[in-house]
C-alpha cells in the first residue's frame, strides 16, 4: 500500500509538471497581443488578416499550410486583362467591351493599362456596368495586403477618396453606383486621367481615355445614367 501511494503521489506531480507550462501559456495572451488582434480584425484581405493573426500568435505556418490560401483573382480582373490582350499595338484611349443578352447589352466594361514601358505590370483602368451598377476599378499585378488605399484621381479636377481593395488584393474599387458615376462623370472632359497613391503598385499611373466620351454611351446606357 505504501509503494502505492507513492506512485499515486509521483502521478500527481507528474500530471501537474505536464499541465502547468500548457496553463501558463494559454492565459499567455496580454492585453497587448489582445490589441493587435483587434487591428488584424480590421485588415479586408483574407490573406493579409490570416498573416498578420499569424504574426500576433507566432503561428508556425508551413508551406502546405500557406499554399491553401491562394487568393483567387476576381471575375473583374480577368476580364481586364483579357481585354487587354486584344490591344492593338497602334490602338489608343479606352477598349469597350460588351456581353449581350437578348440583343441588350447587360455587362459593359471599359479598360486602359497605364501607360509604362513595361505593360506587363502596369495597373488597368477599369470603368464598368455589371449588374446595373457602375463601377470604377484598378486591377494590379501584385496583390495589396492592405484594406484600403488613399488614391487621388486626377481629371477635370482632383477625387480623393480610399478605394478598396477586394478579397485576392488584384483590385481596387473606389466605389459602386453613384461614387462611380461620380467619378466617372469627371473623366468625361479628359483625355488622360492621372492616379497618385503611397502604395507602391499604384504610385503614379497615367491613362489615356481619349475616345471616353464616345466609348461610355454603351455603358451609361445599360446602367441608366
Amino acid at each position: 500500500m505504501f509503494s502505492h501511494g507513492i506512485f499515486s503521489v509521483a502521478a500527481v506531480v507528474l500530471s501537474m509538471s505536464l499541465f502547468t507550462p500548457v496553463f501558463s501559456y494559454a492565459v499567455e495572451p496580454t492585453d497587448k497581443r489582445i490589441e493587435q488582434a483587434r487591428v488584424c480584425t480590421t485588415v479586408a484581405n483574407r490573406l493579409a488578416r490570416l498573416s498578420c493573426f499569424d504574426g500576433v500568435f507566432d503561428t508556425p505556418v508551413g508551406e502546405q499550410m500557406t499554399s491553401q490560401f491562394t487568393p483567387e483573382k476576381a471575375p473583374s480582373w480577368h476580364l481586364a486583362k483579357q481585354s487587354e490582350a486584344k490591344r492593338g499595338e497602334r490602338e489608343e484611349g479606352l477598349l469597350l467591351n460588351q456581353a449581350d443578352a437578348k440583343g441588350e447589352a447587360s455587362e459593359v466594361w471599359l479598360t486602359s493599362s497605364a501607360i509604362s514601358t513595361d505593360s506587363t505590370f502596369a495597373p488597368i483602368l477599369v470603368l464598368s456596368c455589371v449588374d446595373d451598377i457602375s463601377r470604377v476599378e484598378l486591377a494590379v499585378t501584385n496583390s495589396i495586403n492592405v484594406g484600403r488605399v488613399t488614391i487621388t484621381t486626377y481629371a477635370q479636377g482632383s477625387d480623393t477618396r480610399a478605394w478598396t481593395s477586394d478579397e485576392s488584393g488584384y483590385v481596387l474599387s473606389a466605389g459602386r453606383g453613384l461614387p462611380a458615376i461620380e467619378l466617372m462623370k469627371s473623366m468625361l472632359n479628359a483625355s488622360t486621367v492621372f492616379v497618385r497613391s503611397n502604395h507602391k503598385e499604384v504610385t503614379e499611373a497615367r491613362f489615356d481615355i481619349s475616345n471616353i466620351r464616345s466609348v461610355i454611351k454603351p455603358l451609361r446606357k445599360s446602367c441608366g445614367w
